[in-house]
């Protein structure tokens, strides 16, 4: 879905289904097991009600430089956002019961010296692998002229559950998982960053 505010875009097949079975094993055994993740950042507890999903952190300069290079390629086509360099990936293994609520990617309270602007997901096992688990994104589409008195409708797109899609977009963008009710779900995750916009 694409439109003149907020925009994501799929890229279907974007990585094979062999490389992806080849992720999920490289992030298992090779990155750092977070546990069920916490809720942002410096949060200390664990709360369900948010999230309930396994992490793992991982390098992969490979990978990165594939899905950078294709990032930035969309970004320079829409958004034009300064940015600079991708964060460490994470792999998310949603269970039974696993979930992520309405959430957006960037840190607007965060003093630090750069900022998350693109975010991405990448669908790492078929929709035929799990039940649930959709991940849904809020986007919003101008009124008619683009001054009316409600001027934005809100929209909640699915991403397609095909194994290989990236999902690119602004890290302002609300999106959440919904609960895997049967199977797992994998997904890698990841973030760009720039300077903070102001």
């Amino acid at each position: 879905m694409i439109n003149d505010f907020t925009t994501f875009v799929p890229k279907k097949r974007f990585i094979d289904e062999d490389h992806c079975k080849h992720i999920i094993q490289t992030g298992i055994a090779g990155g750092k097991y977070e546990g069920f993740s916490k809720v942002g950042l410096d949060a200390p507890l664990e709360n369900h009600k948010v999230r309930k999903s396994e992490v793992y952190f991982f390098r992969n300069l490979e990978l990165e430089r594939h899905i950078l290079g294709k990032v930035l390629e969309i970004n320079q086509s829409l958004w034009k956002f300064d940015v600079t360099e991708i964060e460490t990936l994470q792999l998310s293994i949603y269970q039974d019961g696993g979930h992520y609520m309405w959430h957006a990617d960037n840190d607007t309270t965060s003093k630090s010296e750069v900022t998350r602007k693109l975010s991405f997901s990448l669908l790492l096992n078929s929709g035929k692998d799990f039940n649930g688990g959709e991940l849904e994104l809020e986007t919003w589409l101008m009124g008619n002229n683009g001054f009316d008195d409600v001027p934005f409708t809100s929209y909640k797109i699915k991403a397609p559950a095909v194994p290989g899609t990236l999902i690119v977009f602004p890290s302002y963008v609300r999106h959440r998982v919904l609960p895997v009710t049967k199977g797992v779900r994998y997904s890698l995750v990841g973030w760009i960053t720039g300077k903070p916009w102001i």
